[in-house]
């Protein structure tokens, strides 16, 4: 990726001293509540995703039990019959 002229990448690294632990504890505390804020929607997020992979599964069994069952039955054949 070409930088074009005039314009850099900075990155600024500043020694804060006493200030580095405050500012520390608040950007974890401030992560923690927007972990708590999106924390039911991944629940449902999760429970949702489990229900449909349970679903596939079922009807996969379904499917396969059928094919299963397909094969063991003898093919039909017209009943003879007679003449009376």
């Amino acid at each position: 990726m070409a930088e074009e002229e005039g314009s850099a990448l900075k990155i600024v690294l500043a020694d804060f001293g006493e200030w580095s632990k405050p500012i520390n504890t608040l950007i974890e505390k401030c992560a923690d509540a927007i972990g708590g804020l999106a924390e039911p929607y991944q629940v449902t997020r999760l429970a949702q995703a489990h229900a449909k992979a349970d679903e596939i599964a079922a009807l996969s069994d379904i499917k396969i039990n059928t094919l299963l069952n397909a094969e063991r039955r003898p093919a039909s054949s017209p009943k003879k019959r007679r003449n009376s």
